[in-house]
């Protein structure tokens, strides 16, 4: 059994369990190419997979437009301040 040491890691842990429940919820392996593809595109930021799972799974945007949408959010880091 792993022990959560702090909130933000219990936060990161809980994106990621959220991630997995909309691929179970749509019959979506964690196999996925596309999954696999976010999450190693993520693994600096974990954080943001669950909302970015759901952008393509749910609302069906297609992997290249997102992977476009993190391509500006990793040049410009404070383009998520200004629209937060």
């Amino acid at each position: 059994m792993r022990f959560i040491r702090n909130k933000s890691e219990w936060m990161l842990n809980e994106n990621l369990t959220q991630a997995r429940r909309i691929l179970r919820d749509n019959n979506i392996q964690e196999t996925d190419k596309t999954f696999i593809n976010l999450k190693k595109r993520l693994q600096n930021n974990i954080g943001y997979i669950s909302w970015f799972t759901k952008i393509i799974f749910i609302e069906k945007i297609p992997y290249i437009e997102v992977s476009n949408i993190l391509d500006i959010i990793d040049n410009d880091k404070y383009i998520i301040e200004s629209i937060t």
